[in-house]
């Protein structure tokens, strides 16, 4: 996976209405591995033609039927078309943006529940530092630590409406 990869998968999850969430580089739950994930892919075919590496194409990515490849060859292309040739660019730019906003708020979800620690989901007066805590926080971190508390003590994890949600409940 490339760069162009994550720009495909964050049009594929905006045009679906879901979290335009990029793929992590390392992904613990399907224990893969994706070091490229910053560099387009001309810039890797062009290292691997240099190099004289066999480069193998997978046959599925001319096949349409997926979104992702009417995506990759269609969509994009007719962007570049209409919009111009540094569309492709500017999608990659504001992926790793976006990448970066929601690492740094990540973290900042992370401190929150941190300091509510240790958990006591059960606990009257844990929960009201929750609500506390959520209270204080915008919405784009106080969801944050809604979904990480759940997933810590339920082991769920809530999208980012149902976090939402139970974020209003407990600030009411």
């Amino acid at each position: 996976h490339h760069l162009d990869d994550q720009v495909e998968t964050f049009l594929m999850r905006l045009l679906r209405n879901r979290d335009p969430e990029p793929m992590p580089v390392w992904d613990s739950r399907r224990k893969v591995l994706r070091p490229f994930l910053s560099v387009p892919r001309e810039l890797l075919g062009r290292f691997v033609e240099d190099r004289g590496i066999d480069f193998r194409e997978d046959p599925t990515n001319a096949d349409d039927t997926f979104l992702r490849n009417r995506i990759r060859n269609l969509v994009l292309p007719e962007l570049s078309r209409i919009v111009g040739p540094s569309t492709a660019d500017s999608l990659r730019k504001q992926v790793e943006g976006i990448a970066s906003d929601r690492e740094c708020l990540a973290e900042l979800a992370r401190r929150c529940v941190q300091a509510l620690l240790p958990v006591s989901f059960g606990d009257r007066e844990w929960v009201k530092r929750l609500a506390g805590v959520l209270r204080e926080q915008p919405s784009a971190v106080a969801w944050r630590v809604a979904r990480l508390v759940a997933l810590g003590e339920v082991g769920h994890s809530l999208s980012r409406e149902r976090a939402l949600e139970l974020v209003e409940v407990l600030v009411g």
